[in-house]
């Protein structure tokens, strides 16, 4: 395609679709829910599996006890121990689906406002400033004859904050 073609199709997909809040923040929503709800998934399916387990462990001490090989204080204190446990992993459980909540609602907060004040300035910046800033997002662009079919812009998603989330990934 032409360089200029491509650029106006940039230029117009970035000064229209990208100035409009709900298109913003459904497409933050997106980026950033992928990989978090995965993650979040992840730490909840292991806490069921643990509570899980320890109920079973608890269920087996029972059946141990009645076939006589705990005395009543030892099966008290086993139990004891695994209730503590059992409750600790709910608790964990509980407050990592109130964080993600939480968390889904601060992100959307804090990272909306300086996107949206950036893209609502660009129809007016320069073409060398669009260029920059393009270059600097490293945004990816599916460009077709039909127009824009696909973009992300990397800008969108949160660092280590390491230090080094800027940095490029080693060839």
């Amino acid at each position: 395609m032409q360089k200029d073609l491509v650029e106006n199709t940039v230029t117009n997909f970035v000064s229209k679709k990208l100035n409009d809040q709900d298109y913003l923040k459904a497409l933050i929503g997106q980026a950033f829910s992928k990989s978090q709800i995965k993650e979040t998934e992840n730490q909840s399916l292991y806490l069921k599996q643990e509570l899980s387990r320890l109920k079973k462990k608890k269920s087996k001490l029972l059946d141990l006890y009645s076939d006589g090989l705990f005395t009543k204080e030892e099966l008290n204190q086993k139990v004891s121990t695994l209730n503590d446990e059992i409750s600790v992993g709910k608790v964990k459980l509980a407050k990592l689906e109130r964080h993600e909540v939480l968390k889904q609602n601060i992100i959307a907060r804090q990272n909306i406002e300086p996107i949206v004040r950036t893209l609502t300035e660009f129809p007016y910046w320069t073409p060398v400033q669009k260029r920059t800033f393009l270059q600097s997002q490293i945004p990816e662009f599916s460009i077709t004859k039909k127009g824009i079919t696909g973009f992300t812009l990397n800008f969108c998603k949160l660092g280590d904050h390491t230090g080094m989330d800027s940095w490029r990934p080693p060839a």
